[in-house]
């Protein structure tokens, strides 16, 4: 016998180990059971006409390995992402749900293993269970399906009414399509239905609702009933827009929302949302525009920040090298009173730095004045001050000042001496400018990144 010709319990328990039905009356089962339960260390048990049926023999872990073995053919690995949603489906459109053990990772469902109880619902057609709805609809519509809305308890044949109603209106010369999310309503094997879903009847299989809308109203222009086994969103309106489906759908598409939704709470916001699509449109776009405004002035915030933090530590950067060049200018001059017994102002002017060229030679030309020498020295600081020498401190201005001192001594070897105590008050100071570079240089940077960071999380 073909797989065609087979019973829905027939096509399961060919997938099933044989042990499973020792000790019960299989015909008994082909007729009318609903349910077959399997649970390590338990009698297996069956559900036939709504009464329990205590099976022959007790699963063990073995007995569970194969059952999940026969349901998947062989290939669980390729159900992993089935069965941490708890279920999967079955050749034949037989639900099967699943129980063992969970592995979870950043408060989701990774995996779901050591598996010990099975529930396989056994997937039936009573052709001819949706009359009453069909009738209803044709009566007052003809043959488009303005709207339905199918309310129940698990396990009273929502999945069964909504086979036999696409059945039905395929028949009657309706083109049908199925977004078949679970794979039991039409039970496609290979992709081709096993249950008997009418001959005008397009079934997407193991697809979401909202893809399978917008994949039939690219591929179709006519109107055709369109029929799902789970809930979601109102047809996925907002996708529905973006394809044109509200424009290709049957012509009552906005009465099938206002008449499903009728007597409800949001009856009056799906109206507005199907009457008011193209201005939801352009609201949501304006919402984007601003979304977008608020990245660009976060991403400007933390540039801006960034920026800051950056300056501040390379201004301590300028003084270390500032400090460096102003001592290593004083020990030449030391160097050459001690070695030359030439002018002072020849001895300036030879100086190579160029960041402190403009001190030493405003001073060097200051020198001719009848003026003292230490009072001409610190006017020239007091007047670089806020050029080249504007990212000293006051502390490092006062020690540059005392170098004065040692220009207005009288005799050399004066000069000499208070020229070196000068330039070791300057070393503690160009030391210190280090250590701020260092230790503070890292940490103006940080702060103005996070602070950029934190800038940008509150404008988003």
């Amino acid at each position: 016998m073909t797989y065609d010709k087979l019973s829905p319990f027939e096509r399961i328990r060919a997938l099933l180990p044989d042990r499973l039905f020792l000790g019960v009356d299989t015909t008994c089962l082909e007729k009318n059971c609903e349910e077959i339960r399997v649970r390590v260390n338990r009698t297996v048990r069956f559900t036939v006409s709504g009464r329990e049926l205590k099976g022959g023999i007790i699963a063990d872990e073995a007995l569970c390995a194969d059952v999940l073995e026969g349901l998947s053919e062989h290939s669980a690995f390729s159900m992993e992402n089935e069965l941490r949603e708890g279920f999967f489906t079955a050749r034949g459109g037989c639900r099967v749900g699943v129980c063992g053990r969970m592995y979870s990772e950043n408060q989701s469902i990774t995996r779901l293993w050591n598996i010990s109880g099975f529930n396989i619902r056994i997937a039936r057609e009573i052709k001819g269970c949706a009359d009453g709805i069909v009738n209803a609809i044709t009566a007052q519509h003809g043959l488009c399906l303005r709207g339905l809305l199918v309310l129940s308890p698990p396990g009273v044949g929502k999945t069964t009414l909504l086979r036999d109603a696409a059945r039905q209106l395929s028949n009657l010369g309706s083109s049908v399509a199925i977004a078949d999310e679970r794979g039991e309503l039409a039970a496609c094997y290979l992709g081709v239905p096993t249950m008997d879903v009418g001959e005008r009847t397009d079934v997407m299989d193991m697809c979401r609702k909202t893809a399978c809308e917008k994949h039939e109203s690219k591929r179709y222009s006519d109107g055709r009933d369109r029929l799902s086994s789970r809930g979601g969103r109102a047809y996925g309106r907002h996708e529905l827009r973006r394809c044109g489906a509200c424009k290709r759908a049957c012509g009552g598409y906005r009465a099938c929302h206002a008449q499903a939704a009728h007597k409800k709470a949001h009856r009056k916001r799906l109206l507005w949302l199907l009457r008011n699509g193209k201005k939801a449109c352009g609201r949501r776009a304006q919402r984007k525009g601003a979304g977008a405004m608020r990245i660009i002035a976060a991403l400007l915030a933390l540039a801006a920040s960034a920026g800051i933090g950056a300056a501040a530590s390379a201004g301590l950067n300028a003084r270390k090298k500032l400090m460096q060049a102003l001592c290593s200018d004083a020990r030449a001059i030391c160097d050459r009173m001690e070695l030359t017994s030439g002018r002072l102002c020849d001895m300036l002017s030879k100086l190579p730095n160029e960041s402190t060229r403009a001190l030493w030679q405003g001073f060097a030309d200051s020198l001719g004045r009848h003026e003292p020498a230490a009072e001409l020295w610190k006017k020239c600081v007091n007047e670089q001050r806020s050029d080249s020498l504007r990212r000293l401190k006051d502390e490092d201005i006062a020690s540059l000042k005392a170098l004065g001192e040692a220009f207005a001594a009288a005799g050399r070897q004066a000069q000499l001496n208070r020229m070196k105590l000068a330039i070791n008050e300057l070393e503690a100071r160009h030391m210190e400018a280090g250590e701020d570079a260092k230790r503070k240089g890292k940490l103006y940077s940080s702060l103005g990144v996070l602070m950029g960071f934190a800038a940008a999380i509150m404008i988003v």
